[in-house]
Order: C-alpha cells, then sequence, then structure tokens
C-alpha cells in the first residue's frame, strides 16, 4: 500500500529451535540498493516444550494394601521451576477413570488425585499427613515427596493397591510447563 510492502510471515518453529531469539528484516530494491545491514527489529523466547523421563520401577507384581513407591522423573530444558504439572496414570489405558491417576501442581506445591469417575478431588502437599484415594488405589502424601535439580523433576509417589485394581496396568507419564508446552501424548 503506497511506500510499504507488508508481508505476513506464518512460520511455526520446531523443538530444537529454543531460547531467546531475535527478528531482523533487510530490504533490496531492484534497483539493488539496499536498507543497509540487517536491523534487529524485534526479541522472542522460544519456549521448549517439557518432557516425560522415566519412571522406576518399571514393572513388577505387586500385591494389595502394600505400598509401593515409585520414582518418576519429568525435565524441562528451561530448567525444573519452568514445569507446571506432572501426572502419573497406572491404568490398563491412559485414563484417569477407575484407576490411580494423579498430578502435583509446582505453582501450588499440592498433589491431587481423580476419583472413581476421574475427577479430580481434594489435594495435600507432599509430606503432609494426608491420604487421597478412590476405589483402587491411594496416594500417601507423607510418604511422596518431590524434588527439583537442574532441568529435572522428580516425584517419589507413593501408592498403595486396593483389592479392587486387578490385571495387567500399564504407568503413563504426562507434564506440561508454566507457558502450557506439553510433552505431547501421555507416555507409556
Amino acid at each position: 500500500s503506497g511506500n510499504t510492502l507488508t508481508i505476513n510471515w506464518n512460520v511455526t518453529f520446531k523443538p530444537g529451535f529454543t531460547g531467546a531469539k531475535n527478528a531482523y528484516l533487510y530490504a533490496l530494491d531492484k534497483a539493488y540498493a539496499s536498507s543497509g545491514s540487517w536491523a534487529q527489529n524485534g526479541t522472542w523466547t522460544l519456549n521448549a516444550p517439557p518432557q516425560t523421563g522415566s519412571i522406576t520401577p518399571q514393572g513388577g507384581t505387586y500385591s494389595f494394601n502394600n505400598p509401593i513407591n515409585l520414582t518418576a522423573t519429568y525435565t524441562d530444558t528451561d530448567g525444573a521451576s519452568n514445569i507446571y504439572c506432572s501426572h502419573l496414570i497406572l491404568n490398563s489405558s491412559a485414563s484417569y477413570v477407575h484407576g490411580f491417576a494423579a498430578y502435583y501442581n509446582t505453582v501450588t506445591g499440592k498433589l491431587s488425585m481423580a476419583d472413581d469417575a476421574g475427577n479430580f478431588t481434594g489435594s495435600c502437599a507432599p509430606g503432609s499427613a494426608n491420604i487421597l484415594e478412590n476405589s483402587y488405589a491411594k496416594l500417601d502424601c507423607s510418604k511422596t515427596t518431590v524434588s527439583a535439580s537442574g532441568n529435572t523433576l522428580t516425584i517419589n509417589w507413593n501408592v498403595t493397591f486396593k483389592p479392587g485394581f486387578t490385571g495387567a496396568k500399564n504407568a503413563y507419564l504426562y507434564v506440561l510447563d508454566k507457558a502450557y508446552a506439553a510433552s505431547g501424548s501421555w507416555a507409556q
């Protein structure tokens, strides 16, 4: 329009392109006259999505009413302090319903666990004398710990299975950062 050319660039950044980035503009006309050097015209910080790490133990046979500790790691290249929610599901599928589903919210410092219908009700701080439970399992908050080091958040979930929770189950991890970038699908 008039003396101005406007371009709306539609750009999608890929996961490896993270951190602080500058935008530079340069123009050249048909007579090869240029705007001079590249002009910095903006700065963005690109958020790296967090990733799920590992869970140990990765399997085994467990008895009812016998607590187990499951250690799960969640990482964010922007630092563990950038992690918002870290989830764990123990079920035959990645479902909050009819199984064990819990998450830790780093902003509130609270653990939450889903009821039988998959709704998160109630919460407690790690180390507090509380137990969250449904018909399938319970989470002992007094024995569940959370620690952060560098880019890694580690949660030691203390879980006890109840008699109604039988058969083969999988462990699924999911993590969300404070910019709402997610690890993608539930990692088994």
